[in-house]
C-alpha cells in the first residue's frame, strides 16, 4: 500500500528509557509515539494515587506509548497482575484525558497505550520468530484512523547482561516483521540498555551497527538515558 509520508521511513530505532518522536503521514496528520520504562509497574504503584495520576498525564500527550516493565522489571508477573495494572492505569488515563478515549493491547512485560480515534490495533502477538531475547518482545501492526498509513511497532527490553547481542539483533527481527506484514515501515521502541558500559554505542550520534541509509536512531548518542 502507498504511503503519504513527510519522510521516507524505512526503520525507526528508539531507545533508552524515554523516548518521543513525531510521524507525519499526511497532511497535518500527526502521530505522536514515546516510549517508557514504568519501573515495575504494579499493584504498589498503582496504589499510589499521585503517581498513577502523574503517569496517567504523561500517557494522555501521546497517541502511542510503548510501556515497559509491567507487572515486573524481568517479566515473571502473572497475567493476572498485569492486567489489573493495565486496568487502573487505562481507567485513570481516560479519567485525566476527559473521556473514553484510550485502550491498550499487552504482552510479557509490556503493553502499547493508544488513542483510539488516531490508530487502530490490527494484529498483536509476542514474537515467536528465529531470535531469542531474555524478555519475549511484543510486536503490534496499527493502522492510522484517517489516510492510508499503517506501520508495526516492536517493544523490547533488553537484558543489560545480554545487550551486546540483543541489540543487534533487532535488525534480523525488525526484517522479519516487515516481511510478515509485508510492510516497510517498522518502529523498535523500548529499553535498550544502549548505553554506559552495557553496549558499544560508537562515537557519532547513530547507534553503532546500524547503518544510517537504512536505519533512523532517534535519541543521540550524547543523551542521557539512564
Amino acid at each position: 500500500m502507498q504511503k503519504v509520508l513527510s519522510i521516507i521511513i524505512v526503520f525507526f530505532l528508539f531507545f533508552g528509557c524515554k523516548s518521543d518522536y513525531y510521524v507525519k503521514f499526511q497532511k497535518n496528520k500527526i502521530l505522536k509515539i514515546g516510549s517508557y520504562n514504568m519501573k515495575i509497574f504494579g499493584p504498589t504503584k498503582v496504589s499510589r494515587i499521585n503517581t498513577l495520576k502523574v503517569l496517567a498525564k504523561i500517557a494522555s500527550n501521546y497517541d502511542l506509548l510503548a510501556l515497559q516493565e509491567i507487572g515486573s522489571n524481568n517479566s515473571n508477573a502473572s497475567d493476572e497482575t498485569c492486567i489489573e495494572s493495565m486496568d487502573a492505569y487505562l481507567e485513570k488515563i481516560n479519567e485525566v484525558s476527559g473521556g473514553d478515549n484510550y485502550t491498550y493491547v499487552r504482552g510479557n512485560q509490556y503493553a502499547f497505550v493508544y488513542r483510539k480515534e488516531s490508530i487502530k490495533n490490527v494484529y498483536y502477538s509476542l514474537y515467536t520468530e528465529t531470535q531469542t531475547s531474555s524478555y519475549q518482545p511484543l510486536i503490534v501492526f496499527f493502522k492510522a484512523q484517517q489516510g492510508n498509513f499503517d506501520f508495526s511497532i516492536i517493544s523490547i527490553h533488553t537484558s543489560p547482561d545480554e545487550a551486546e547481542k540483543e541489540i543487534p539483533a533487532l535488525k534480523i527481527v525488525m526484517n522479519e516483521i516487515s516481511s510478515i506484514y509485508g510492510d516497510p515501515d517498522v518502529i523498535c521502541t523500548g529499553d535498550f540498555n544502549a548505553d554506559g558500559s552495557y553496549y558499544t554505542e560508537g562515537n557519532n550520534g547513530h547507534l553503532s551497527g546500524f547503518p544510517q541509509n537504512t536505519y533512523i536512531t532517534v535519541i543521540p548518542n550524547s543523551a542521557d538515558t539512564t
